[in-house]
């Protein structure tokens, strides 16, 4: 079986965009940007890419970019709205033209998080070949498979699927306030593990993600929305015909099949 290291784009054109300035603030309000050699940043981007195939032992890599809006908007309008006055750093355009060279898969409505996670468990239907989820970003732990941390690994790990599930449901009270959507209020990593520990059937999980918000004074209807923007795309969320994501919906007594928890 090939092993083809699966990247997080996003992240690296933030990584080496910022790492090719220097931002001196000399008032309120008054900046100089001072850039470094823009080929040395590219090659240095590109030496990366190196390194990742060396640690994953893959011989090709594929690439993941964001589209330029998520299907995340339409199930909440304040999604990621601490980013909005945000300003890219100077290099992004250029480091983005060179991953686009490089062939970089970007599709509508989705994340890089959310192409990596497709591309990831559609693999894993077939013997041909695997995916190694390469990023930094916690939320990729929602998807099973093989992951490298190029900040923390030094070797890929494996995920599985009951540990991936847990960490969506996780998500889906805790929230992420770094992506602009707060889950239930007052319930953080310890109250989130308490509610969900030792449960593996997916109708009791939803059961009592729903009773918390609930508790907390919040309705149905906000509740899934924060599982649906917390919820990191796989396969089964994905419309290959018509090319869209599938919101996540809630399981049930009658089709809790399509969810499988095991405690394995």
């Amino acid at each position: 079986m090939r092993d083809i290291a699966l990247i997080d784009g996003d992240l690296l054109l933030y990584q080496f965009a910022h790492r090719g300035q220097m931002v001196y603030e000399w008032a309120p309000g008054i900046t100089t940007i001072v850039l470094e050699d823009e080929q040395k940043v590219v090659d240095e981007l590109m030496a990366f890419l190196g390194m990742i195939l060396k640690k994953t032992q893959c011989d090709q890599y594929r690439i993941a970019l964001s589209a330029s809006r998520s299907f995340r908007y339409d199930i909440l309008s304040s999604y990621k709205h601490n980013r909005i006055n945000t300003v890219k750093p100077v290099l992004y355009p250029k480091l983005k033209e060179v991953l686009l060279g490089l062939n970089a898969i970007v599709k509508p409505k989705l994340e890089a998080d959310d192409v990596l996670g497709i591309m990831t468990t559609k693999a894993a239907l077939s013997d041909a070949y695997r995916y190694i989820v390469c990023s930094i970003d916690k939320d990729l732990k929602q998807i099973p498979g093989w992951h490298f941390n190029w900040e923390k690994d030094n070797s890929p790990r494996y995920i599985t699927l009951a540990e991936a599930d847990k960490f969506f449901y996780l998500q889906a009270l805790m929230g992420d306030p770094g992506d602009g959507y707060s889950g239930c209020p007052r319930i953080g990593p310890r109250k989130a593990e308490k509610i969900l520990n030792g449960v593996t059937d997916p109708v009791e999980i939803w059961f009592r993600i729903l009773k918390t918000y609930e508790k907390a004074g919040c309705s149905e209807s906000y509740a899934l929305a924060q599982t649906q923007v917390a919820r990191i795309c796989r396969v089964e969320d994905y419309d290959f015909t018509n090319n869209e994501p599938i919101w996540w919906t809630p399981p049930t007594q009658e089709n809790k099949e399509q969810f499988p928890v095991n405690s394995n």
